[in-house]
């Protein structure tokens, strides 16, 4: 750890969120570090945490300052910092443990001067998406490479955070004062001393979408300085790198148009409104764009806003083009016509399976998203099936699609199973996918349908008291309906609200799988799988007890997660998810997780465990199935911790005794089948 790196952390009024944004810098597994907290003269309590944590770790350094904006605070952040390295993290930000490890070894591994990973936003529902899905490894990029997709402004964006950097980027360059955006102002300043630059493919910012910032609060000076830092910027790119002009000033043409449209949310000074749309209006006309530069659906949404704000310019590009190329880019094809398509062709495979002559098992709702325990139910679901239902043939209908379920309904008849996948769906956790869910379900009446393993969870309220009417009319029309749950919680509160519905209690369909975990394998350090989601419980001071606990006893700790915060998973891609994941966990001497499929990970993969509970009650319920494997521990309070590590470490060669658990699935399969 010879070199050291500073992370600047501007403070203002954030004192609901700076302690986790702290605590995720002082178990930064590299710890050669200073942690510079400049409190830009918070009103609020800020200030004091600040203070309160560099009294317990000597690395903390707090700057007090009178209120001078963001970049003020940044550049007095960077004259303190005494690094080689520097990193930018938002106050009411926060990053994995292993950010400043992965970031400045891939910068000293390559020699290069700036390295960036993913980021995932954070929204105030608890939702969690990631910033780009663009699948890659470490990419190696030059400025004209890097340049081109900051241009675009998808999985490379101008944002200072989420990135580390060599400290002389920044000699004779500091942000603009008094400027919003100033990350675009600054960006290809920095850039432009760069000879190489890393990208990362991994999640290791999290970046809370603050509904009350500067991005969200449009106004005309926010609009005002978006315009101008706009200009600033693809003038720098340009003048670097004069071959990318063309393209440079094509999606210059979509950032116009997309302050056009800020605009309209601006109610005051009318006049100043006018003015800055007039000179808006007449930077797109200046720009020499292509349209072959853009995606379809981009160059569509241009002519679209173009209508609008200036038809002459929407006029010359069609006239430009030409009817043959106008028609062969935009077409006349629509969404509707796109998704009758893809039903026709899902339709037409369900029909070709039906002429087999063989019954068809269907299973609805099958995810396609980066939840890996969800995939690891679907791929429980398939090798269920294939185990005990080779005769059948199978067919997966993802939520998705559901929308394709009334045709191919049509074609279900009374030799054929119709299943939904299992999982913790059911009830007001996620109140999208039950609606989707419920409305599939209501096409079922006449049909064989079973539930596999789910969790029932609605809440006590008086949306999750109408939910539990509707749902409990729903189920109770379908004439051949079997309900399996994987905990007891679930099956009493079906008993209690459904009364009448054959319900059966059964194993999570995860531990179906089996994966082959060879016994030489040696395994490193501990891993930590805690929620970042709707679903997550642990408090800040959790987890920092947590990592003080596992810092005593590991010299390397590593965190992941059971998402990978995007949708539209391939079949491919979900399995090769799910298996990285098994390794990454089979990999390592302890997991603490508070996910449910974390804890089944550890169980399939003789991986000791600490389980801690979440909000749902499906993992104490889940646990029942696991319990007799000592190298699994449920924990109520994070004080246990220490101990539980303890005894989950000691157990000699852990391995999962399935026998209670195959009966389960066999008695499972007899059932459906006797139905």
């Amino acid at each position: 750890m010879k070199y050291k790196v500073s992370i600047i952390v501007p403070v203002y009024n954030v004192d609901k969120y700076v302690e986790e944004c702290i605590i995720s810098l002082v178990h930064q597994t590299y710890r050669n570090i200073e942690i510079i907290l400049v409190d830009d003269g918070s009103l609020d309590k800020s200030g004091k945490i600040c203070d309160k944590w560099s009294q317990k770790d000597r690395r903390i350094k707090v700057i007090h300052k009178k209120n001078g904006g963001l970049s003020d605070a940044r550049n007095v952040g960077i004259k303190k910092a005494t690094g080689n390295y520097l990193a930018f993290v938002d106050g009411d930000d926060w990053v994995s443990i292993n950010f400043i490890e992965k970031m400045l070894n891939s910068l000293i591994k390559y020699d290069a001067d700036m390295a960036i990973c993913k980021f995932a936003r954070i929204f105030s529902d608890g939702s969690v998406n990631i910033n780009s899905h663009n699948p890659h490894k470490i990419e190696l990029l030059n400025r004209k490479e890097f340049f081109v997709k900051l241009t675009e402004d998808t999985e490379i964006t101008n944002h200072i955070w989420r990135k580390i950097y060599k400290k002389e980027l920044f000699n004779n360059t500091a942000f603009p004062i008094g400027k919003n955006f100033e990350d675009i102002y600054l960006m290809p300043e920095l850039v432009k001393k760069c000879q190489k630059i890393i990208n990362l493919p991994d999640i290791e910012y999290y970046y809370r979408q603050n509904d009350e910032g500067i991005v969200k609060n449009i106004n005309l000076k926010n609009v005002t300085d978006h315009f101008e830092a706009n200009i600033k910027e693809d003038n720098s790119i340009i003048k670097q790198e004069p071959e990318l002009k063309k393209y440079v000033q094509t999606w210059h043409v979509i950032k116009d148009f997309g302050l056009l449209e800020d605009l309209k949310f601006v109610k005051t000074n009318l006049k100043d409104i006018e003015f800055l749309k007039d000179k808006i209006i007449a930077d797109v006309k200046r720009q020499k764009w292509n349209s072959n530069y853009l995606p379809i659906s981009t160059f569509k949404k241009i002519l679209f806003t173009a209508k609008k704000y200036i038809p002459s310019f929407r006029n010359e590009t069609i006239q430009r083009l030409g009817s043959k190329e106008i028609k062969k880019k935009l077409g006349k094809v629509k969404l509707k016509t796109i998704l009758f398509k893809r039903e026709y062709k899902t339709v037409k495979k369900f029909k070709q399976l039906k002429k087999d002559k063989k019954p068809i098992f269907l299973i609805i709702s099958t995810p396609q998203h980066g939840n890996l325990g969800d995939e690891a139910l679907k791929f429980g679901e398939i090798k269920f099936v294939k185990t005990y239902f080779s005769n059948y043939s199978l067919f997966l209908l993802p939520l998705d699609d559901l929308y394709m379920l009334p045709n191919i309904v049509k074609l279900v008849d009374d030799n054929d199973i119709v299943a939904l996948h299992a999982g913790g769906n059911i009830g007001t956790l996620y109140p999208g996918i039950q609606k989707v869910q419920m409305k599939a379900l209501s096409l079922l009446k006449n049909k064989k349908v079973f539930i596999f393993p789910q969790t029932f969870y609605f809440s006590d309220t008086q949306f999750g008291h109408y939910e539990i009417q509707k749902t409990d009319r729903i189920l109770k029309s379908i004439s051949k309906l079997i309900v399996f749950v994987r905990d007891a919680f679930s099956k009493e509160f079906i008993l209690n609200n459904f009364k009448g519905i054959t319900v059966k209690l059964m194993p999570d369909m995860a531990l179906f799988l089996n994966p082959k975990i060879s016994s030489l394998q040696k395994r490193h350090g501990a891993l930590t799988l805690l929620r970042k989601d709707s679903e997550k419980t642990l408090s800040p001071k959790d987890k920092d007890k947590i990592l003080n606990e596992l810092e005593k006893k590991y010299s390397d700790i590593y965190e992941s997660d059971m998402h990978l915060y995007y949708d539209g998973l391939s079949e491919k891609e979900s399995k090769e998810a799910v298996i990285a994941q098994l390794k990454r966990v089979s990999s390592a001497e302890l997991v603490v997780t508070d996910r449910l499929h974390g804890m089944l990970f550890c169980a399939l993969t003789n991986t000791p465990c600490i389980v801690v509970k979440s909000k749902s009650p499906k993992i104490q319920g889940v646990y029942q199935w696991i319990k007799n494997n000592k190298y699994i521990e449920l924990i109520e309070n994070i004080d246990e911790l220490s101990q539980a590590i303890n005894r989950v470490t000691k157990q000699n060669n852990p391995i999962l005794d399935r026998k209670k658990i195959e009966k389960k699935f066999v008695e499972m399969s007899q059932i459906i089948k006797e139905s």
